[in-house]
């Protein structure tokens, strides 16, 4: 296991790809059903921890690159007062300043969200009961909720509050909006919102995040929508339906750090949930999306690129002076011209 400059660069840029990829392929709504939201959900998390974690592992192949790769080590010296600054370290600090000016914005919005939690009346009644009844929850530690001015959400990892609007709802609607954000919760998928926050963070100067922020989002909302209209008639899912829109109009829609909210992301990402509910799952078939994706995700599992670095003129390799370091092998170079051995290895 180990950590270099091209691990990094591999590991960016294929993620990267794959959530770009997948957000192409979930804007196509023939394309979306079960299975594809399946399969692009594992290629993203791939992605997730390759950025989170990025290592070399042992059966990792690394191929060595000799154009753009070798060139950026130069590229991040620039000359000053008769010498050189590297940019690298510089980068690192902004990157971190960053990092941290970002998470402090986060937390301070994680404890303004727990104060309202804290101070929020919790409701109780029968109906309430009998859907958690339903959805075998009986005994777990589940806090419902009412605040004003907010839409419904679950919030908590370990112990759930769904967040109720204060807004009149008849029984079905709170038997819709309540099984959606207890489908949250049985599915796990605050984990899934949290990771991508963590991704906001880390790599605040990367914008394909905020492309993978909005994919997690509409694939948690798709995926509830799915479970919870699979058996319903038309007629019910136009009521799930309208019920989605009445709720944003009248609590209005954000982003939310914290939460899974019933109709967070705007009006564009609702609309795409509707028409998915009404025009039904999209049809098994051959997708080049799906391919790239499949792709992109394997070789970012498997290989690494690493800067190749041209050989001088002057020096010479022997394929017989060779040596293992951290289970990678070496070659020695030698300098023709003063017929000496150079100080450093390059990897063979």
């Amino acid at each position: 296991m180990g950590f270099t400059v091209g691990t990094f660069v591999t590991n960016m840029v294929f993620g990267s790809l794959i959530f770009c990829v997948s957000a192409a392929f979930l804007g196509r709504q023939e394309s979306v059903n079960k299975r594809t939201l399946q399969a692009v959900s594992v290629c993203m998390v791939l992605g997730i921890v390759r950025m989170l974690v990025p290592v070399e592992f042992f059966f990792f192949r690394t191929v060595g690159v000799p154009v753009i790769l070798p060139y950026m080590h130069t590229l991040l010296k620039i000359p000053l007062f008769g010498g050189y600054m590297n940019l690298k370290e510089l980068l690192v600090l902004v990157w971190v300043a960053g990092s941290l000016v970002k998470g402090w914005k986060i937390l301070h919005k994680y404890r303004n969200l727990k104060k309202i939690l804290t101070a929020a009346p919790v409701v109780q009644s029968r109906e309430i009961t009998q859907i958690l009844s339903e959805m075998h929850l009986n005994g777990q530690n589940i806090r419902i909720v009412k605040q004003e001015g907010i839409f419904p959400c679950i919030a908590g990892l370990r112990q759930p509050v769904v967040l109720l609007p204060d807004m009149d709802l008849s029984r079905e609607e709170m038997s819709y909006i309540l099984k959606h954000e207890l489908l949250h919760y049985t599915h796990h998928h605050l984990w899934f919102k949290m990771a991508g926050e963590l991704m906001g963070i880390l790599y605040w100067w990367n914008p394909i995040i905020v492309i993978l922020q909005r994919q997690i989002t509409f694939i948690t909302e798709i995926k509830d929508d799915m479970v919870l209209t699979s058996s319903m008639e038309e007629l019910q899912k136009v009521k799930y339906s309208q019920c989605l829109v009445r709720v944003a109009k009248e609590t209005g829609n954000g982003k939310a750090e914290f939460f899974l909210g019933l109709v967070e992301n705007g009006a564009g990402m609702l609309k795409k949930r509707i028409l998915f509910i009404l025009g039904g799952n999209g049809k098994n078939k051959r997708n080049g999306f799906a391919v790239v994706l499949l792709v992109l995700a394997l070789v970012s599992n498997w290989l690494i690129f690493e800067p190749r670095y041209p050989i001088p003129a002057e020096y010479q390799t022997y394929d017989d002076l060779k040596d293992f370091v951290n289970g990678v092998m070496y070659k020695r170079l030698f300098n023709l011209s003063t017929g000496e051995w150079a100080s450093d290895w390059m990897r063979a």
